[in-house]
C-alpha cells in the first residue's frame, strides 16, 4: 500500500476500525471491522502486511505503535502476541516543535501504556541548536513509553548563541533573506554599541535605543557597594577591579564571581579604584 492509513475506535467491545487511505494509495480487503473479544473477522492489507482472520485466540485488535515504513501513521498488531496490550486504552502523544526547528519522524503517535512510541528528533534550523523540551526534558532523539493521558510535548530551540528563538520572535525579530538564527544573534538594530545577544544576555530592552547595562558605585566605604542595572536572579554577575584603566589590567574581585543577580556586588578596596561588571547566562 502506497500513501498512509489513519484510523479511528468507537467504543469498547467490540471495536471498530476504520482503515482510510490518503491519495496514492489503497487498502485491500474490508475497510471497516469490528472484533469483539475473542473474535476477529476481516482481512486488511496495511502497508503490505494482511491482517488475516486469525481465531478466536486473539481477544482484540489493538493500534500498538506506528510503523516506520510506508509513511504510515500506524500499524495494528494482534493482541494474542501481546498479551500485555490487551484492552488497553490508547493515548495520543503529539510532537511539535517551536519557532527554530522543526520535528523528524512520526509527530503525532498512539500508544498503548505498555509500548513505547517511535523515536522523534528535533531538527533545528541553520544557525540554531535544539534547546530543550516542554517537560524540560533534552534527551534528542527521544521515545516515550508508560503514557497514561494524552500528551503533547513541544521542543524549544535557541540560536548558537544562546539566544531562545521565541525571544526573538517575541520581540519582532525575524530572519532577512538569507539569513540564519545566528546572524540575528549579531543584530544591532539602532546601533547602540549591543548585539541583540548582548541585549539577551544583559536583559536590556532591544526595542528601546536608550536602554543599556549599567554599573555605578552605590557607596564608598567597607566596603563599596555597586549596583547594576538591569539586575536579574536569572543571570550572574562578575566584578573586575583596575587603579589604572589600562586594557589587559583588570583583576577579578576575590569573591564577587558567577554571582546569582538580585543583589548589589561589593569590594573592601577603597578608592582609588575602577569598576567593571561582567553579565552571563548562568552555566
Amino acid at each position: 500500500m502506497a500513501g498512509s492509513s489513519d484510523w479511528k475506535q468507537t467504543g469498547v467491545a467490540p471495536f471498530n476500525i476504520d482503515a482510510v487511505a490518503d491519495i496514492g494509495g489503497s487498502i485491500s480487503g474490508i475497510h471497516s471491522f469490528g472484533a469483539a473479544p475473542g473474535t476477529l473477522t476481516a482481512s486488511v492489507m496495511i502497508g503490505g502486511v494482511t491482517t488475516d482472520q486469525l481465531g478466536t485466540a486473539l481477544n482484540a485488535w489493538v493500534l500498538a505503535a506506528w510503523t516506520p515504513d510506508c509513511g504510515l501513521y500506524g500499524w495494528l498488531t494482534a493482541a494474542a502476541s501481546h498479551p500485555a496490550l490487551i484492552n488497553e486504552a490508547p493515548h495520543k502523544l503529539t510532537y511539535l516543535a517551536g519557532p527554530g526547528g522543526g520535528i523528524l519522524g512520526h509527530a503525532l503517535q498512539i500508544v498503548v501504556p505498555s509500548a513505547s512510541s517511535e523515536p522523534v528528533t528535533a531538527h533545528a534550523d541553520g544557525g540554531a541548536t535544539f534547546a530543550e523540551w516542554s517537560d524540560s526534558r533534552t534527551n534528542n532523539p527521544r521515545s516515550d513509553h508508560g503514557l497514561n493521558a494524552d500528551l503533547t510535548l513541544t521542543a524549544s530551540f535557541r540560536s548558537t548563541g544562546g539566544v531562545p528563538i521565541s525571544w526573538f520572535n517575541d520581540h519582532g525579530f525575524t530572519l532577512a533573506e538569507g539569513e540564519d538564527w545566528s546572524d540575528l544573534d549579531a543584530r544591532d538594530p539602532h546601533a547602540k554599541g549591543m548585539s541583540l545577544l548582548e541585549e539577551f544576555v544583559a536583559m536590556t530592552d532591544p526595542a528601546d535605543p536608550n536602554s543599556r547595562f549599567r554599573a555605578d558605585i552605590h557607596q564608598f566605604g567597607s566596603p563599596n557597594i555597586i549596583n547594576v542595572e538591569p539586575n536579574s536572579p536569572e543571570r550572574v554577575y562578575s566584578l573586575f577591579y583596575s587603579t589604572t584603566l589600562k586594557e589587559g589590567e583588570w583583576l577579578p574581585v576575590p569573591g564577587q564571581q558567577t554571582i546569582p543577580g538580585g543583589a548589589p556586588l561589593q569590594d573592601t578596596r577603597q578608592p582609588p579604584v575602577f569598576y567593571r561588571v561582567k553579565v552571563a547566562l548562568p552555566d
